[in-house]
C-alpha cells in the first residue's frame, strides 16, 4: 500500500497547531475598600476561576509600581492607579482586557414604559426621547437600555431599563487605565455585575420578590427583582466609610485615614449601642428604598430576606442590626457556587475577599 505523504503532512501540521485558548476574562472591581481583581475562563457552560488578587488601597503607597503611574481619584483619597500598579507588579498578574462597574450619583437608572417596539426601533426612538428621563443633555450622556418584558397591566407596552452615566466621567476614567496599560472591555454598574453573578448560580430558582444588596465603599447597590427580573435600582450614597467614620466620632476615636488601622468587629462588640446609631442612617435608606417599591407595587409580596454582600456583610452586629432594623433576614450568598476553583487560587484569599466578589465575578462573566 503506497504512503499518503499528504495526510501524513496534514497529521504533522495538526499536531503542531496550538489548540485554540479558553477565553479569559478580567472583573476588576474598585468600588470595595480593597481593589479586587478576577480572572475566569469559560468553555462554554462551564467557568472556571484561575485567578484571585486583592490590593487594599492604603498598600499602594509601598508596593512597587511603573513611573509615571496616574493618579486617578476614586473615593474619599483613594488613588486607583498606584493601586492597580502595585497589584499588577505584586501578583505578577498579566492583566490587559478588564471589566469594570460605577456605582453612586456618577450613574443614573430609570424604569420607564414604551410602546411595544423592538430594540432596533427603541434605539432610535431614544435619541429623541432619553432627555425626558435624565437631568442631562444626550450628547453628554452614554446610555444603555434592555427591554425587560410587557407591562402586567397594558400588554400594548413594555417595561424598559434605562442607564445611563456622563461621558466625561466614563472616558475619563478609561483614559487613565488606558495609561496603565488597561483596555477596557465593559463598563457595567455595580448592582447589575452583582446581579449577573447572583442570577448565574440561581438559575430557575427565583420566584417572587428578591432582594440584593452590595455594600462598597462609599456606596451602596440595593437591587429589587420580580421574579428574577429587574424592577427596582437605587445606589445609596452611604458605604461603610461612613459607618466606620460615623462609629469613630461616636467613641472619640482619631487617626489620620479613613478606614485605615481600625478594627470595625471588635471596637463593635463592645459597644453595640454606638454601632446601632452609626449604621441607622445606612438602614434607613435602605427601608425608604424598600417601602417606595412596595408603595408603587401594592401586590408584591415582601420577602423575609435580603441577599447581602460586600462590606460590613459578614459582622453578626451588622446582621442584628438589619433584622432588627429591617425586619429583613440577611443572606449570605456564595457566588462561587457555579465556578469551578482552581487549585492555584489561594485558599485564604477565597476566605478573606468571598463576600466581597460579586462585583468582580459578575463583572467577568459578562460576555464582552
Amino acid at each position: 500500500m503506497p504512503i499518503d505523504w499528504n495526510l501524513i503532512k496534514e497529521r504533522i501540521t495538526a499536531l503542531k497547531t496550538p489548540a485554540r485558548p479558553k477565553e479569559s476574562v478580567i472583573g476588576l472591581d474598585f468600588n470595595h475598600n480593597r481593589l479586587v481583581a478576577v480572572e475566569v475562563q469559560k468553555r462554554g457552560a462551564k467557568v472556571s476561576l484561575t485567578r484571585l488578587a486583592a490590593q487594599d488601597f492604603g498598600e499602594a503607597k509601598e508596593g512597587p509600581r511603573p513611573k509615571n503611574v496616574p493618579l486617578i481619584p476614586w473615593g474619599s483619597g483613594r488613588s486607583l492607579g498606584p493601586a492597580i500598579a502595585a497589584l499588577m507588579a505584586r501578583e505578577k498578574v498579566p492583566f490587559q482586557a478588564v471589566h469594570i462597574a460605577l456605582s453612586g450619583p456618577v450613574v443614573l437608572t430609570r424604569f420607564i414604559q414604551f410602546p411595544k417596539m423592538n430594540l432596533k426601533e427603541l434605539r432610535a426612538a431614544m435619541k429623541y426621547e432619553i432627555e425626558k428621563y435624565i437631568p442631562f443633555e444626550a450628547n453628554d450622556v452614554i446610555a444603555d437600555f434592555h427591554i425587560l418584558g410587557d407591562v402586567p397591566q397594558d400588554k400594548r407596552n413594555m417595561k424598559v431599563i434605562l442607564v445611563a452615566a456622563k461621558k466625561t466621567e466614563i472616558f475619563s476614567l478609561i483614559e487613565a487605565l488606558n495609561k496603565i496599560n488597561l483596555k477596557v472591555r465593559v463598563v457595567d454598574i455595580q448592582a447589575f455585575a452583582c446581579y449577573n453573578a447572583f442570577t448565574a448560580i440561581h438559575s430557575g430558582e427565583l420566584k417572587g420578590i428578591t432582594i440584593l444588596l452590595d455594600i462598597g465603599y462609599e456606596t451602596s447597590s440595593l437591587m429589587i427583582l420580580a421574579d428574577k427580573e429587574p424592577a427596582f435600582i437605587r445606589e445609596i450614597s452611604i458605604g461603610s466609610a461612613d459607618v466606620i467614620e460615623g462609629f469613630k466620632k461616636k467613641i472619640g476615636y482619631e487617626d489620620s485615614g479613613r478606614g485605615g488601622g481600625f478594627d470595625l468587629s471588635i471596637q463593635a462588640k463592645v459597644q453595640d449601642a454606638l454601632f446601632a446609631d452609626s449604621v441607622e442612617p445606612l438602614l434607613s435608606q435602605i427601608r425608604l428604598s424598600i417601602n417606595y417599591f412596595m408603595n408603587n407595587n401594592p401586590k408584591a409580596d415582601l420577602p423575609g430576606t435580603v441577599y447581602l454582600s460586600g462590606e460590613l456583610s459578614e459582622m453578626p452586629e451588622f446582621q442584628n442590626q438589619m433584622k432588627t432594623h429591617l425586619d429583613l433576614t440577611p443572606r449570605l450568598w456564595d457566588c462561587l457556587a457555579a465556578v469551578d476553583v482552581q487549585p492555584e487560587v489561594s485558599q485564604s484569599n477565597l476566605a478573606a475577599f468571598r463576600s466581597l466578589l460579586p462585583v468582580s465575578i459578575g463583572l467577568a462573566l459578562r460576555s464582552g
